[in-house]
């Protein structure tokens, strides 16, 4: 199972192509440590990951001869594949201690073949990362023995986990109230247990986040500080769409929860050994909605969970006799997952890079002009050699002006171009040609514009 789920996910490392651009970015970041890309981070971004788990592996390439970005962009997604498979055995080792075997290994096939971690578990993802913390931190405080220690080791790893993405602190809360539920019930010392995630959250981050943003940003603390500025108080995102609703998660629960399992969710709430999972799973999805942006892949840390009270309620249906019903669901629930993973697959940026690929074959080209760079990988696979203008979807006067005045390439969008004729109007008329359209699967197609003759016969292409 954990075999068939890692093969998928390193089949989706092996096509390139981005979702998201926060994968970009912890692409370029470990680019810039360990093959000297000119690239300065974005400075709300804590850089322990992308330098401590990335970097080092890519030098490591570099050494044997892997100068390719295409491959060095694979093997950067090795690392979080098998942290992804990790999070599975974690999943079932949690399980395990909570509901027995049989609910442990059905927890564990929900947990890697849900969508989100089939599809970001193929990439250099943060939240995959986060997520195998948070699930050594749930082991270490659900041991034999409560108190003060194994929650301080806890804490340290939920702070390691909001180094990795600070939204994450939000899984602080449901740790916490089973801290505290559970010394009340056990027998140690009230409070310490809670005293302990504290500490050690406290101490881990001073480590993770103060001492590693002294290092790389050379003041304590300064990327949280930038982070919450950015996003708390001036309530900001980088995504086109900076605002939705509270009920955001919930209108679309059907994306992230197939509805085949809620039956199980149903049942399963009769358990006693819900607490933990139903806390960790509730208490995230409730606060990362009062939180102004949201997006489906912000939930991952929650899944894991979700996927054990799912296979709690499973057994508790197979145990009662409804044993069709339940392989049903079940196998509903992993087609329907499938299906959501092929489909969110489909568009990911691989026009975007098989254009890149055309861009970078082309040694004359030293300036670019691209609508949502970050879909082409910024400045991965053009390196130090080729200035990259990010223009936005679809393109503003202003960013049109300075890319008919400096680039060699424009790369747009189709559907922009279709919406606005004008745009290649102007193009032409400023001495660029149409050099060819780039489609791949459900992806943007990307049409590129060169200055002059196109360079090579290339009209349309496929990625």
């Amino acid at each position: 199972m954990l075999t068939v789920a890692t093969g998928l996910r390193l089949a989706v490392a092996a096509s390139v192509g981005f979702l998201g651009g926060d994968d970009v970015e912890v692409l370029e970041t470990a680019f810039a440590a360990a093959t000297g890309l000119d690239y300065r981070p974005w400075e709300i971004r804590n850089l322990l990951f992308p330098r401590l788990l990335v970097a080092p592996g890519l030098s490591l390439a570099g050494a044997l001869g892997v100068r390719d970005p295409f491959w060095l962009v694979r093997l950067a997604a090795f690392p979080f594949v098998l942290l992804a498979t990790l999070s599975g055995w974690l999943v079932y080792r949690l399980a395990l201690r909570l509901a027995g075997p049989r609910t442990a290994v059905l927890a564990a096939a929900v947990f890697s073949f849900h969508w989100l971690v089939l599809v970001y578990g193929g990439t250099v993802y943060p939240r995959t990362v986060s997520t195998a913390c948070i699930l050594l931190a749930a082991l270490l405080v659900t041991g034999a023995r409560g108190g003060f220690a194994p929650g301080a080791g806890a804490g340290a790893l939920l702070a390691l986990a909001c180094a990795d993405r600070y939204s994450e602190a939000v899984f602080l809360a449901p740790f916490l109230a089973w801290s505290l539920l559970r010394d009340r019930q056990s027998g140690v010392p009230r409070l310490s247990g809670a005293a302990g995630l504290i500490v050690g959250f406290a101490a881990g981050s001073l480590l993770t986040v103060g001492l590693s943003d002294l290092y790389f940003w050379g003041k304590p603390f300064a990327s949280l500080v930038a982070f919450a500025r950015f996003t708390l108080f001036e309530r900001r995102s980088s995504s086109l769409v900076n605002h939705q609703p509270p009920l955001w998660y919930l209108d679309r629960i059907i994306v992230w929860l197939p509805p085949t399992l809620l039956p199980f969710l149903v049942q399963a709430r009769r358990r006693a050994e819900i607490l933990l999972p139903g806390l960790c799973f509730g208490l995230p999805v409730l606060l990362l909605s009062l939180v102004h942006h949201k997006e489906m892949r912000y939930l991952a840390g929650a899944i894991p969970f979700l996927a054990i009270l799912a296979a709690m309620g499973a057994a508790a249906l197979w145990r009662a006799g409804w044993r069709r019903w339940t392989v049903g669901l079940l196998v509903t629930s992993l087609v329907l997952s499938l299906n959501t993973a092929r489909s969110v697959l489909g568009h990911r940026s691989l026009a975007a890079v098989a254009a890149a690929r055309v861009i970078r074959a082309d040694p004359a080209v030293r300036t670019v002009a691209l609508s949502q760079a970050w879909q082409y990988g910024h400045r991965l696979f053009f390196g130090n050699r080729v200035a990259v203008l990010d223009l936005s979807t679809p393109p503003r006067e202003p960013e049109i002006r300075t890319a008919l005045k400096t680039a060699d390439v424009v790369g747009l969008y189709a559907e922009d171009l279709a919406r606005s004729p004008d745009l290649e109007r102007r193009l032409g008329q400023a001495g660029f040609v149409r050099a060819g359209e780039l489609r791949a699967w459900q992806s943007k197609p990307v049409v590129l514009f060169r200055r002059g003759r196109p360079s090579g016969d290339l009209r349309r292409g496929r990625g």
